[in-house]
């Protein structure tokens, strides 16, 4: 269990440790029900390691539950072979040598959503989160692919020491000879 100042954030590793009735509450206006996050970790693998953040307002009853994963990223990936070898050799004595555990906020599948975007919710995401980072020794908290209509919710986690970037798949390797940008 994880104390934020809005209550409890219990952390669970599989939307089946979920109780119906959270669901119910949490899902009532989406058009999906809890088995889409069970199909998500069933079929979506890719060495991610699910989890849930149910938060709960002990003032008003309201409950709110936001999927998240970690990913052990190599930040050696996509390197020429050559200079790869080499990370590969310091390994064998340091074996996570550059890779990093990062925790991304969201489902795997899809933009990022937030199942419930007021205020409280949003700051006891934040507290539960970043405790539950750092007891866990993720590097990185990345809100994944989250639509600009969230901007107004997060708009406090700047100060908070959190940047807002925008992402592109970097490619290290040369292109082609025969490919120009002409």
């Amino acid at each position: 269990m994880i104390r934020t100042k809005y209550g409890e954030a219990k952390i669970v590793r599989s939307a089946k440790d979920i109780e119906e009735a959270i669901w119910k509450k949490t899902l009532a206006t989406h058009c999906m029900d809890h088995r889409y996050y069970e199909i998500v970790e069933k079929t979506i693998h890719q060495g991610f390691d699910y989890h849930y953040a149910i938060l709960t307002n002990e003032c008003t009853g309201a409950v709110a539950v936001q999927p998240f994963f970690f990913v052990d990223q190599d930040i050696t990936a996509g390197l020429p072979a050559r200079i790869h070898s080499i990370i590969t050799r310091v390994r064998t004595k340091f074996p996570r040598f550059l890779n990093m555990k990062i925790l991304m906020v969201g489902c795997a599948a899809g933009e990022g959503t937030l199942d419930c975007a007021e205020p409280w919710a949003v700051e006891a995401l934040h507290e539960a989160i970043g405790q539950y980072a750092r007891k866990a020794r993720a590097k990185i908290v990345l809100f994944k692919d989250f639509p600009s209509t969230y901007r107004g919710a997060f708009a406090g986690f700047s100060a908070l020491g959190y940047m807002e970037r925008s992402f592109q798949t970097l490619n290290l390797r040369p292109p082609h000879p025969s490919r120009t940008w002409q």
